[in-house]
Order: structure tokens, then sequence, then C-alpha cells
């Protein structure tokens, strides 16, 4: 009797895996900012303030995405290693990623703290991240060697772009550094893939796949979902704000 061949690989199981166990991100295409005078160089506009982390990150598309932090330790020893904030997450079928794409969290917020120096002629001052609700905004007041707390709502609102607005007169000084606290969501970035150019056939029930597919002489190739190593977004940036010379 002839051994009977596997159909091959179900990608739809893979996904229903991804979308059972994922969680709500948005994902963007990202790329190098042209923002160099030469190509030989690689001399930088320094005030550049249209990329992030000297990316440009577009065409986001929301969608389900697997984090496998708990997996880390059982990857190690096939993957090499890995290093504090980074996270296995795998994407559904058709997504495809390059390096440094931009992932981020929907449905959960995280704190975050910074220092951030009050602008001139303005009532906004930009964070690093993009604020879903500030809990604390803190000056400090050298002569009496104590704190002054503003309040959301009362003092200050987050604005469309997830910065602080201020609201009253009630606020830090033009050039005073003052102390928030924040919560946004989390964003990463792709930096390693661990499984990309996966790819196989499905024969079986070839008609009921909802995966991308494609048929050629009755056989049907399929692209198997892509798992990354992502990592927080802790690149530093060059500062949103103006930096004022506190001696001047």
């Amino acid at each position: 009797m002839a051994r009977k061949l596997t159909q091959g690989i179900d990608v739809d199981r893979l996904d229903q895996l991804i979308l059972d166990l994922g969680v709500r991100i948005r994902l963007y295409k990202s790329t190098l900012v042209p923002s160099m005078t030469s190509l030989e160089s690689m001399d930088q506009d320094l005030n550049d303030t249209a990329s992030s982390n000297n990316m440009v990150d577009f065409d986001c598309v929301e969608t389900i995405a697997l984090f496998q932090q708990q997996d880390l330790m059982k990857q190690f020893q096939i993957h090499g290693t890995f290093h504090i904030d980074e996270i296995l997450v795998s994407f559904l079928s058709g997504q495809t990623l390059a390096p440094f794409a931009k992932i981020e969290v929907l449905d959960f917020k995280e704190d975050f703290y910074e220092l951030v120096q009050r602008q001139e002629a303005t009532s906004v001052d930009q964070l690093k991240y993009k604020a879903c609700e500030i809990l604390g905004v803190f000056t400090y007041d050298r002569a009496t060697k104590t704190t002054e707390r503003y309040h959301q709502g009362a003092d200050f609102e987050v604005d469309q772009n997830g910065n602080i607005e201020w609201l009253s007169a009630h606020r830090p000084a033009d050039k005073e550094i003052f102390s928030i606290y924040y919560q946004f969501h989390p964003i990463y970035r792709a930096q390693k893939a661990v499984h990309r150019d996966r790819f196989s056939q499905y024969n079986n029930r070839v008609q009921n796949i909802k995966a991308p597919k494609v048929t050629v002489d009755g056989k049907t190739y399929v692209k198997l979902p892509e798992t990354w190593v992502v990592k927080r977004d802790y690149l530093l940036e060059r500062p949103k704000n103006a930096i004022y010379d506190p001696n001047e």
C-alpha cells in the first residue's frame, strides 16, 4: 500500500490560535526617514521633527497579535540571548514586517514618568509617549523646598496628540522644569525575525482556507504567520521640546 502523504500545514489553525489568545494592536509600516544630506556621509538633519527614532511610521492597521513572554526561556538555546523587555510576538498570516516596524498595544496602559521643560509662547508641552491619562504633575519651589501639584481637568488636559495642554494661569512658569507621571499604550519595535520565511502547502479543503494563498497546477501554497522578537521602544530620541539654558 502506498504511503499516504500529508495534506500540508493548516495555516488557518495557526491564525485561529493567534485570534483566540492574542491582543489588539496597531501595526505600522516603518521606513528610514530620508533626512540625510548625503548617502555617502549619512549626515542627518539634527533638527528633524518628522520621524520617531529616525523612522517614519505609516499606514497602520488594527489587528491581533500573540505575545509569548512565557516562551522566552524555552527559546533561549535555539534563538540566542534575549535582553530585558524583549518579547516573542506572532502575527496573523498576511501581516508582513520589516526590522524596526512599530507595534502599539491598544487595550492596556503602562506607567511612565519624565522631566519636561515648560515651553515659551505655547500652552502645549510635548511628551515622549502619547499619554492616555496624566496622573500627576509637580514643580519644585526652591525657596520653600516643597513641591506643588497640578491636576487634570482643572489645570491641564491631554490633547488629541497625547501631549499636556495647560488650561489656566496655574501652570509652571516658562522654561521651568516639571515632573510628569502618565499612562500610555506600550510601544515596541521589531528587532529580529524568528519565523519569517515559512512557506508551505495546504491541499486539504483548499476552498475553505481564509489565509492568503496561491493555487498553481492544483497545488495551494501558503505563507505561515511571522514571529518576531520585539523590544520596548526605549531607543534615544531627540527632544521634542526646545531645551533652554537655565543659566541664561
